[in-house]
């Protein structure tokens, strides 16, 4: 048979050429940003692998920023089902070299002086979306292009708009899979995992507190309230309350899978617009990490005191404001979807610190299991120089076919 390798190549590469940056990423160049051509390039693919149904909608997430979406119905026909999600967005590409080669070509290399065996582990595929997510779509459409695949479970993919920022594409899938009355027995969402299934990640609570005080001349700062000195101590008791919980004995995170929460102060502001000017108003973001069996609102709440305990020796007030609440995701470690997926690449099941779009779906109502999974290293995703490994998209394009036909 043909080998794969080509084939999955210049499909990464169509991919990666096509800019898909999260229009709440910096991007210098407003070319490079939305996910609307990404969206409507996979439409035609999709269609091209033969996909019996595919369609852009950006009705139920935002204008210029739609969700695609397709299905391949199994054969002989069932009433089962198997999903996967794999979002279209990237990051950022200014961290990147200036230019289009190094941003978008999916270029190739290779270790120097490797030959035979050693030069094919070598080879890399370089660019943004290369590990981050867009290897998956690359695999898929060359496994359900090169021929009529016998499916076992009917299968329907998403790309989602949104995942860098928060979940507004997968909230969108998930509400589309309860409208049409599908549970997908296997979800995979596409993350780079080195193709070790996930079975359980943090969640994030992001917050904004707002410190609010009395501005005026810096030469009487005697006589006014410094939000900026409120805001200091925001960021103090932050990293105090990370100490504490870095703190805590193991044992209490047993059953947790190993997570552990963190919190970071992130973003601090505090400028009245001249240097020799009180600001009587400033700001401070954080980001918690939770892990399961944690609840948002105890988190928030928590933060939120704390923070009010920090500015109240400066009788300053204070306003929490709610940036982001992302629940942690766990899913159990010996399921059928996570047992499978270690079998078929050699690999054994993990958490990561990381979130992903697994949050948006509702277990046994949209979803019955669900791993995240995909090629590429996590480490190599969101950085200046993104490459995926060529002999893992290979790995998973075997992974793939025997998921989607046994």
């Amino acid at each position: 048979p043909t080998h794969p390798l080509p084939s999955i190549i210049t499909q990464l590469r169509k991919l990666v050429a096509i800019p898909s940056v999260n229009p709440e990423h910096a991007c210098s160049n407003p070319e490079h940003v939305g996910e609307e051509r990404m969206a409507e390039a996979l439409r035609e693919a999709f269609g091209a692998a033969g996909a019996s149904e595919t369609w852009v909608d950006a009705g139920d997430t935002a204008p210029h920023r739609p969700n695609v979406y397709a299905i391949w119905k199994a054969d002989p026909p069932s009433d089962a089902w198997v999903g996967i999600d794999d979002h279209i967005d990237t990051v950022t590409v200014e961290n990147m070299a200036p230019s289009d080669v190094a941003r978008f070509s999916g270029y190739l290399t290779a270790a120097e002086g490797a030959e035979g065996d050693a030069l094919r582990e070598s080879l890399r595929i370089h660019g943004r979306g290369t590990c981050d997510t867009k290897a998956t779509f690359a695999v898929l459409l060359h496994v359900l292009g090169s021929g009529k695949l016998p499916l076992r479970r009917n299968l329907i993919v998403a790309g989602t708009v949104g995942e860098e920022t928060g979940r507004l594409g997968a909230n969108a899938f998930n509400r589309l899979l309860k409208a049409r009355g599908i549970v997908v027995e296997q979800m995979l969402v596409a993350e780079p995992t080195s193709l070790a299934p996930v079975h359980a990640h943090k969640g994030t609570c992001r917050l904004e507190f707002v410190v609010k005080g009395l501005a005026g001349h810096s030469s009487i700062p005697h006589k006014l309230k410094n939000a900026a000195v409120g805001a200091a101590a925001i960021v103090l008791a932050l990293h105090k309350e990370n100490e504490r919980l870095t703190a805590l004995p193991d044992a209490q995170f047993a059953g947790y899978a190993g997570l552990r929460p963190t919190v970071a102060p992130t973003v601090v502001h505090a400028d009245a617009g001249g240097i020799n000017v009180i600001p009587g108003e400033a700001s401070v973001r954080c980001c918690r990490r939770v892990v399961p069996g944690e609840e948002l609102h105890e988190v928030k709440a928590h933060l939120s005191a704390l923070a009010a305990a920090a500015v109240e020796p400066y009788g300053l007030e204070m306003e929490t404001r709610v940036v982001s609440l992302d629940r942690a995701f766990w899913q159990t470690p010996d399921c059928k979807l996570a047992t499978a997926l270690e079998g078929y690449a050699g690999t054994s099941t993990v958490t990561a610190p990381y979130g992903t779009n697994a949050t948006a779906y509702e277990r046994d109502v949209t979803f019955k299991e669900a791993v995240v999974f995909g090629p590429g290293d996590i480490a190599q995703a969101h950085m200046q120089d993104e490459y995926c490994s060529v002999p893992e998209l290979l790995a998973y394009e075997r992974i793939l076919r025997r998921w989607l036909t046994e």
